[in-house]
């Protein structure tokens, strides 16, 4: 194995990539030795440091070059990586913002999580984790609060029946929809039309 102590890193690459490498190989939190596993591409020079037909200083020098050449692919495949990974959360925060502006225009029926993974091409629970990270709420829970909003304005601005505002909003039965109204406000439909509970 080869063993590169840390201010040697820094010196030959500078702190910045010394970062992207220990980010990008897990470790940079860890103290003392760390064993990595690595592309088998990247060993190469190392493998060509142990051998050659050098003596003496040429083959400390020999080696040193090849250790050099490990580095510098390190660096070219963790900023590769760091490129990737970045870009893969760019779509993913597109996508998320697409399901946002998506959920913020339905009527009626929810559709399932599944579908949404589907239809936005992302797992279910990531779909849904990434959701969670930009708008501070998973996708249910966004949806039934904007659901609740827009019940909360019919049951102020008209005198439509609560039995098809809750079909409206997509949900199965009236109760569900009062259960939840209440939740969210601590009075029912019926008490907001009847009392002038407006605030």
């Amino acid at each position: 194995g080869a063993n590169v102590p840390y201010d040697g890193l820094i010196e030959l690459l500078g702190q910045e990539d010394v970062n992207e490498i220990l980010t990008v190989l897990g470790v940079k939190d860890r103290k003392g030795s760390v064993i990595c596993d690595f592309p088998l591409k990247l060993m190469a020079p190392l493998e060509q440091a142990m051998s050659g037909p050098f003596k003496g200083v040429a083959q400390r020098l020999h080696c040193m070059a090849r250790v050099l050449d490990f580095l510098a692919s390190l660096v070219h495949h963790c900023r590769s990586q760091t490129r990737q990974d970045n870009s893969q959360a760019l779509r993913h925060k597109e996508r998320v913002r697409a399901l946002h502006d998506y959920l913020s225009s339905l009527d009626g029926k929810l559709p399932s999580l599944g579908s949404l993974s589907k239809e936005f091409g992302m797992s279910a629970r990531r779909l849904n984790e990434a959701f969670a990270a930009e708008y501070g709420q998973s996708i249910f829970a966004y949806i039934t609060d904007q659901r609740l909003e827009a019940a909360h304005e019919v049951m102020v601005a008209s005198s439509e029946p609560m039995k098809l505002v809750a079909e409206r909003l997509g949900y199965a039965h009236v109760n569900h929809f009062i259960a939840a109204f209440k939740r969210k406000y601590g009075y029912t439909p019926g008490q907001l039309r009847r009392g002038g509970l407006l605030s």
